[in-house]
């Protein structure tokens, strides 16, 4: 673990070279949220490496991308692509997710994904063993279950946060529900009859 103060590639530059000066050595994959100055740093200081884009800042890019009425199914998708067994499977999802976002005027979305699905999948290349693909796929430990965890948490979806499940439990009891709009709390320091 090193101090920096940026990003860029000095950084990266000083952050790798102290580490190969202690010894680092064989490094095969680095993954990353594609930042300009580590995607540099490693194609020269890391000639063996190759580059893995984290597919949950890649899904988040995308997803920026898509508006809030098409946001249920345009987080689903790229999941499939992720979920295919070999790379070129998973590009070919890719470019059917592409077509379909543009099919939904999603053009931003589909160029989004396009342009950093190649680097997003080199986690799938047939040289990283299946099964450390689940863990080398991102740098977001929300994206990697531990042992021990309750399924709720295992899955790929996050849960729901908690404003959403006290209006569920509010939608679930009609008449809490309807006596919080219709006769809104008074405040502490208002005296009641």
């Amino acid at each position: 673990m090193a101090e920096g103060m940026k990003e860029d590639k000095a950084s990266w530059e000083q952050f790798i070279r102290s580490m190969i000066e202690r010894g680092l050595k064989g490094v095969r994959l680095v993954v990353g949220d594609r930042c300009a100055g580590l995607v540099a740093t490693v194609g020269e200081m890391l000639p063996h490496a190759r580059y893995q884009r984290c597919m949950v800042h890649f899904m988040r890019n995308v997803l920026s991308k898509v508006p809030p009425t098409h946001r249920e199914w345009a987080s689903a998708a790229p999941e499939a692509i992720f979920a295919m067994e070999s790379r070129a499977s998973a590009l070919a999802k890719a470019e059917e997710v592409a077509r379909e976002m543009e099919s939904r005027r999603l053009k931003a979305a589909a160029s989004c994904l396009r342009e950093g699905i190649g680097e997003t999948t080199t986690w799938l290349l047939d040289e990283y063993p299946p099964e450390h693909r689940r863990r080398i796929r991102t740098n977001n430990m929300i994206r990697t279950p531990r042992q021990g965890d309750p399924p709720a948490h295992q899955g790929r979806r996050q849960l729901p946060r908690r404003q959403e499940r006290a209006h569920a439990r509010l939608r679930q009891d009609p008449i809490r529900h309807r006596q919080r709009l219709v006769e809104p709390p008074l405040p502490g320091h208002v005296p009641t009859r």
